[in-house]
């Protein structure tokens, strides 16, 4: 299974380590060393805070959505999103919400609350007001796809939607002890390959679903994958 993870370059928060060097987007301040961040290695998938992992494996990060086995805040969620359409139904060419320009505004908004060190608290309430001006709803709608792991090892993959606060208490409910976002609308897309060299079978897209990507996690799951379904996530889907 090829799960991508294409918000890796494109988005503030979501980097790559790899053998040692890190890719990431131009002029972005450093993470918060408590930020749960993937490490990949032979083993499979682990989660750990980012200050605490050495120098030696591959590292993937992302908008964390619960730590420690607590939810984030909205406030969190809506001053480290760079696209305010994660948080917002708006889209940058007026396909979504009031208008394009919402979406700009917002995400000017957004830019200057983090040229200027504004807090969390501070960027959510310059934001909102701006939503509130356009009557921006917040995002009900658009697909995610997020990792996250148990305090048994054990990794959850998640196409999910709905607002990212939401998503985050729900995977609490399964015992999530560490979540991240990988992707969101359109990028989110899911391939499994019966072989190597086959070609991969679409298995889990948005209706706008961009083939093209930056970055994939391969997982080796023995057999075609199953949906499962759990009645904390049912009727979400």
């Amino acid at each position: 299974m090829l799960v991508g993870a294409r918000n890796v370059l494109n988005e503030f928060g979501f980097r790559l380590r790899l053998k040692g060097s890190w890719f990431g987007r131009a002029g972005d301040p450093p993470l918060d060393p408590c930020w749960p961040v993937a490490a990949l290695g032979g083993s499979g998938v682990s989660f750990h805070p980012l200050g605490s992992l050495p120098e030696e494996p591959d590292i993937l990060t992302g908008l964390p959505l619960v730590i420690d086995g607590r939810p984030v805040s909205r406030s969190f969620v809506v001053a480290n999103c760079s696209d305010p359409a994660h948080a917002y139904e708006v889209h940058p060419k007026g396909l979504i919400g009031p208008s394009a320009q919402a979406w700009h505004e917002l995400a000017d908004a957004w830019e200057v609350g983090k040229q200027d060190g504004l807090d969390d608290e501070s960027i959510c309430m310059r934001i909102d007001a701006i939503a509130e001006r356009h009557r921006a709803k917040p995002s009900r709608n658009i697909l995610h796809g997020v990792l996250g792991g148990r305090a048994d090892g054990s990794v959850l993959c998640a196409a999910i939607t709905g607002s990212l606060t939401d998503i985050a208490c729900r995977l609490v409910a399964l015992d999530i002890e560490q979540a991240i976002v990988l992707d969101n609308g359109g990028s989110v897309g899911w391939y499994y390959c019966p072989k190597t060299g086959a070609t991969p079978v679409v298995v889990v897209a948005g209706p706008n679903h961009r083939p093209s990507g930056t970055v994939f996690i391969m997982f080796d799951l023995g057999s075609f994958p199953q949906p499962v379904s759990h009645p904390v996530l049912g009727g979400h889907l």
